[in-house]
């Protein structure tokens, strides 16, 4: 068997030079008409989703999440959701699902987090419908759990409230009994200097918990004012510059592959057209 040697691979190639020069452009010509004339652009929106929770949003570590991201990421991945936020966009469960992405961001504390949503489409006005919708759906799955631990925030606020007024009166019936055990110079009766004491400890008492009560109803009612569904705290975004196709890219690939294709093929030509004759020299 002949060894062939570097130089007979370069003789091949040199050979061969227009045909594998007319592969590789063939290929990159056909790319990029595909790139740049067949093949659409896709678009890419993106957006921060930030939780439904009970509390201070300017201080999430006092605040309740509705749900866990888990829970939440469980819920929009759900065939029932997705097939209710494709119905709304009016396009297949197939596309919507190879083209939607979510992922949940966690921080140091286990109450601060967030989910990343993406989007791709060919139609940028399908994209913006997609998450206005979004977060519209999202928001009633949890409507019914956000109402009913706001409602129990009103109702032990009611509660509160009622603590408050009943010591209230207590204040106001202690203040009238005090006021009876003094003089007109507003010195205390020796004889009810004993139970004047008692009481004005009473009162100092009742009205350190009706401090404390007020204090509570109002960081109550705070949570409460600052408590939010689902939303989006910078609106949602979409890409200037497509992120599909990636023409260059693809016109690279195509122009390599041409060029491997083209070497395999010339040493095919080759060995083809080399006579095999097994006769001997006498």
């Amino acid at each position: 068997m002949k060894e062939i040697t570097l130089k007979d691979f370069i003789r091949i190639m040199f050979k061969w030079k227009y045909l594998i020069l007319w592969v590789i452009v063939l290929a990159v010509v056909i790319s990029s008409v595909f790139n740049f004339f067949v093949f659409k652009n896709v678009f890419k929106g993106v957006a921060t989703v930030f939780p439904a929770q009970i509390g201070n949003t300017s201080f999430p570590q006092q605040s309740t999440p509705v749900l866990s991201s888990t829970e939440t990421l469980q819920i929009v991945m759900s065939d029932d959701f997705m097939q209710k936020l494709a119905n709304k966009l009016d396009i297949p469960l197939s596309e919507l699902k190879g083209d939607y992405k979510v992922e949940a961001t966690q921080t140091q504390s286990a109450t601060q987090w967030s989910i990343l949503v993406s989007f791709e489409s060919t139609d940028k006005n399908l994209i913006r419908s997609f998450f206005d919708e979004f977060v519209v759906l999202l928001n009633d799955y949890v409507k019914v759990d956000f109402n009913q631990q706001m409602d129990s925030l009103k109702e032990y606020i009611s509660q509160l409230n009622s603590q408050v007024a009943a010591i209230d009166t207590r204040l106001s019936d202690i203040s009238t009994k005090m006021l009876q055990l003094v003089n007109k110079d507003g010195t205390v009766k020796s004889e009810y200097y004993l139970e004047y004491a008692t009481l004005r400890d009473s009162y100092e008492t009742l009205f350190t918990q009706e401090t404390q009560l007020k204090q509570q109803i109002a960081n109550l009612n705070l949570a409460i004012k600052n408590s939010n569904l689902f939303y989006y705290p910078n609106g949602y975004s979409i890409l200037e510059k497509p992120v599909k196709p990636r023409k260059l890219f693809n016109i690279a690939v195509a122009g390599i592959t041409a060029f491997l294709f083209s070497i395999l093929l010339v040493f095919f030509l080759e060995y083809w057209q080399e006579p095999t004759g097994n006769g001997s020299n006498v």
